[in-house]
């Protein structure tokens, strides 16, 4: 589907200086690697952003997730959003 690559080009402006924002399923990834040879994992680095982190993003509040999509004709992707602290 590509969606990595369509949904990170939506979110590298919205990223505070020195991190990067990026969605569950990478959250969910990078946790599950083998993190024993790194010397401070990145998902340690990792922090759940919320509706006030990022207002300039939709946010379905039913959902409690951000409403991220390419443009209006592709269908609302929804899902958490993580700040990784790129220091």
């Amino acid at each position: 589907m590509g969606l990595a690559l369509r949904t990170s080009a939506l979110l590298e402006p919205h990223a505070p200086p020195n991190c990067a924002v990026v969605e569950e399923r990478f959250h969910e990834f990078r946790g599950g690697r083998d993190t024993r040879a790194d010397p401070e994992p990145a998902v340690t680095r990792m922090t759940a952003l919320s509706r006030s982190d990022l207002p300039q993003v939709d946010y379905d509040r039913a959902y409690e997730k951000f409403v991220l999509r390419k443009n209006l004709l592709d269908p609302p992707y929804y899902t958490p959003l993580w700040k990784v602290n790129l220091d």
